[in-house]
């Protein structure tokens, strides 16, 4: 029989009892391990509710739903009468504090009072400052002002009532974070796809462009219902216009750290679950030895094994 053996475009014959038979051959690379998942989200914003950080009575909103805002810009004010006189009460009590300490600093430096007065007059221009910073923030307070360009999602409140402090006045998006979406993964990715996982997301308005991301969160426990994970995405806007509800095409990427040894899945024969079988050349490309392999990963045409074959090995691809 004789076998013929192909390395590359050229035949090699080897001589065994009386039959010629052509094979194809490649050889074995050490690669990390790429895996790709493809799914589908819909898009979300991440939205925060702003609410005053003082109580009071609700005076004027100044802004309605779906509105765009600039940063610094006022959203709703409090009655701030109360705070206003506050203020006016502190900058008084400040303003006779620091006469009094300019005045107690020339008489130390004649040496017409006790140190103990300077001292105290020193302890009331500081008490004096902290009052009135502190009813000048509370006066600040009263007014509730965008914390960056965004929208106005929703308006909780429609009338001028009181509230208490942390009391949410609007929904928001942030124009300056990135959006998010959730998708389900099973248990076999999940465990696969971990937090800072890569991701590429597309959108229908924007064919052909690819926006980056990364997974964010990742539920602990699966549905009940349907044992899916639930993953969240993060996504950058690129500067794009984006809308809540928008279907995004997500790519989840994964690399492992480590090489494995690297062969074309029509190297494979007798798969059984996750063993199979190769063929590898000896040193002289004379004999195929069988090889038993564990398979790690199937991606594309390739198959990557935890036998650690050596790289540039010859493997039969056809003819086995």
């Amino acid at each position: 029989m004789a076998s013929l053996f192909v390395a590359g475009s050229f035949f090699v014959p080897v001589l065994q009892a009386a039959e010629v038979r052509p094979v194809r051959i490649t050889q074995v690379e050490q690669q990390p391990v790429r895996r790709t998942v493809s799914t589908f989200g819909v898009l979300a914003p991440r939205v925060e509710d702003l609410s005053f950080r003082t109580g009071g009575r609700i005076a004027a909103f100044h802004v309605v739903e779906g509105q765009a805002v600039e940063k610094g810009q006022e959203l709703a004010v409090l009655e701030k009468q109360d705070a206003q006189d506050a203020v006016n009460q502190s900058r008084i009590r400040f303003e006779q504090a620091s006469r009094q300490l300019e005045r107690f600093e020339k008489l130390a430096a004649e040496n017409m009072i006790q140190e103990s007065q300077l001292e105290h007059a020193l302890g009331e221009m500081e008490s004096a400052t902290i009052a009135l910073q502190q009813a000048e923030l509370e006066l600040d307070r009263c007014t509730l002002r965008a914390p960056a360009d965004g929208l106005i999602l929703k308006e909780y409140l429609d009338s001028r009532t009181t509230i208490a402090a942390g009391t949410a006045i609007y929904s928001f998006i942030n124009a300056s974070r990135p959006w998010i979406t959730k998708v389900e993964l099973t248990d076999q990715n999940a465990f696969i796809f971990g937090p800072g996982a890569t991701a590429r997301a597309r959108f229908a308005p924007y064919p052909g462009e690819v926006f980056q991301g990364k997974l964010t969160k990742q539920a602990g426990i699966a549905d009940k219902n349907n044992g899916l994970y639930t993953v969240e995405i993060t996504i950058e806007t690129h500067g794009r216009e984006l809308r809540p509800g928008m279907v995004v095409e997500v790519d989840l990427l994964h690399e492992t750290s480590e090489t494995f040894s690297t062969v074309p899945l029509d190297a494979l024969v007798d798969v059984r679950g996750n063993r199979g079988l190769i063929y590898l050349l000896d040193e002289g490309d004379t004999l195929a030895r069988e090889i038993p392999v564990h398979l790690v990963a199937i991606t594309g045409g390739s198959v990557a094994v935890a036998e650690p074959i050596p790289a540039g090995a010859s493997v039969v691809v056809r003819g086995q």
